[in-house]
C-alpha cells in the first residue's frame, strides 16, 4: 500500500526497534513514485533507480537521498540502483574521497543489493588543482567493483544488458579536452554491445551524453 504521508513526516521503526522520523517531503515523494510505478509496471519490466551527481559533502543532502532510496526500494523492488557519476566533489585528499565515496556506495547497497556506477569527471579527484588524481585502476576500484570503468552488466531475467562507458579521459593531452570517449572506450563499447546475449535490450549509460548539444558544459565531445 501507499506510504502514509503527513506534512510533519512519518515514523519508521528501525531494525533494532528504534524510531526515526521521516521528513514529510520524503514520505510524500516516496508515496507518489511508488503509486505511479505500481500503475505503469508490467510483468517482466526492468526497474532501475537512477542517481546522479550526489557530490557528497559533510552537512549536505545525501542522507535525505539515501533515506528516500531505502524507503522507495522497500515498495518498488528495483532490479538495480544506477549511479551516473560524481559521487563526491573530487577536491579532497584521496583518503577522504575514498571514504566519502564508500559511504555513498554503502548507503545505496543498503537499499538494493545491486548497485552499478559510472565514473564521473569529479570522481577522478582532480578539481581545484587537487594533486591526488585517481588513475584508471584506482577509479575503477573505487567506483565500479569491476576492475575497469568500461563494463557491462546483464540482467538475464529481464533480457537486458547495461553498458557503462567512461566519458572522461584524463591521460595525456585528452585531459585538456575535458569530456570525451577514448578510442579504448569506443572499442570496448562495440565489443560489449556486439556480444550481448541474443534478443537482449541494450542500454548504454555514461556520465555525459554522446553529443555536445545535450551537454551544457561542452562545445565538443569527441
Amino acid at each position: 500500500g501507499d506510504f502514509p504521508c503527513e506534512a510533519v513526516g512519518i515514523v519508521v521503526i528501525g531494525e533494532k526497534g528504534g524510531r526515526s522520523r521521516v521528513p514529510g517531503f520524503i514520505a510524500e515523494e516516496t508515496a507518489l513514485v511508488s503509486k505511479k510505478l505500481r500503475r505503469i509496471r508490467r510483468p517482466g519490466d526492468t526497474v532501475l533507480f537512477l542517481v546522479a551527481d550526489s557530490h557528497y559533502q559533510v552537512n549536505g543532502n545525501w542522507e535525505d537521498t539515501a533515506l528516500y532510496l531505502k524507503l522507495a526500494a522497500r515498495d518498488c523492488y528495483p532490479d538495480a540502483i544506477v549511479h551516473l557519476g560524481d559521487l563526491t566533489d573530487g577536491s579532497l585528499p584521496a583518503p577522504l574521497t575514498r571514504q566519502y565515496a564508500g559511504r555513498v556506495m554503502d548507503d545505496m547497497k543498503a537499499a538494493c543489493d545491486t548497485v552499478l556506477c559510472c565514473v564521473g569527471n569529479h570522481d577522478l579527484n582532480y578539481f581545484r588543482g587537487n594533486p591526488d588524481v585517481f588513475g584508471r585502476k584506482e577509479r575503477a576500484e573505487i567506483y565500479t567493483d569491476k576492475g575497469k570503468a568500461d563494463y557491462c552488466f546483464d540482467i538475464p531475467a529481464r533480457g537486458v544488458r547495461l553498458v557503462f562507458l567512461d566519458s572522461f579521459d584524463p591521460d595525456g593531452k585528452t585531459r585538456n579536452r575535458r569530456y570525451g570517449f577514448s578510442r579504448r572506450t569506443v572499442r570496448r563499447a562495440k565489443k560489449m554491445i556486439g556480444k550481448a546475449p541474443e534478443g537482449s535490450n541494450v542500454i548504454v549509460i555514461s556520465h555525459t551524453p554522446f553529443v555536445a548539444w545535450m551537454h551544457f558544459w561542452s562545445d565538443k565531445i569527441s
